[in-house]
């Protein structure tokens, strides 16, 4: 059954056009009375109804498609976007040596933190109870002291150290210290006093 859309008018004026350009006018069937027509027109009418009736026939929906669409305000679906989970990248190194951090037993809390917070920043470091037995009297800091020490082949990469903890835990850092010491056991440790 043919059912009365745009494509099927269409249709209907494109075979009335062609009927009208091969008939040439002089028509009249009950009330619709065609006049005759010139040549140029039949023509005319001929090529307008084929081509209407060819684009009806390639694409019926296609064409006249925003002619069936209600008028008015439609309501809008609610279209829900799942975020998309990608892996953290692990972060890179920003030392290639893995440093450790002293810790005396008040700062334990603190030397977990520390790790905490440098492993996220790119550092390798592993945190070590030390009494400081090994470091002389006399150089021993007072409670609360944040120690860098360093050998010189750490001097570029140390001041940046200093900045991150100085940083992320202003209200945690008494005391800070930086010293450059080619005789120590490794390139880089934190001391926790």
């Amino acid at each position: 059954m043919l059912t009365l859309n745009a494509s099927t008018i269409a249709l209907i004026a494109a075979l009335g056009f062609i009927a009208v350009g091969l008939l040439g006018g002089g028509v009249e069937v009950k009330e619709i009375k065609i006049p005759p027509l010139s040549a140029f027109t039949r023509a005319a009418c001929v090529v307008f109804g084929l081509i209407l009736s060819a684009l009806v026939l390639i694409d019926p929906r296609g064409i006249f498609q925003q002619s069936q669409q209600p008028s008015g305000p439609q309501p809008q679906q609610a279209t829900i976007v799942q975020p998309v989970k990608r892996p953290s990248p692990e972060p890179q190194p920003i030392y290639s040596q893995p440093f450790r951090i002293l810790y005396v037993k008040e700062q334990e809390d603190f030397a977990q933190k520390l790790h905490n917070y440098l492993t996220t920043k790119g550092y390798i470091t592993s945190t070590v109870y030390d009494d400081f037995s090994e470091v002389k009297p006399d150089s021993h800091e007072k409670p609360g002291t944040i120690r860098i020490v360093y050998k010189s082949g750490a001097k570029d990469f140390e001041p940046r150290l200093a900045h991150a903890i100085r940083t992320e835990f202003p209200n945690d850092v008494g005391r800070l210290v930086e010293s450059l010491n080619n005789g120590a056991t490794s390139d880089l440790q934190i001391q926790l006093w």
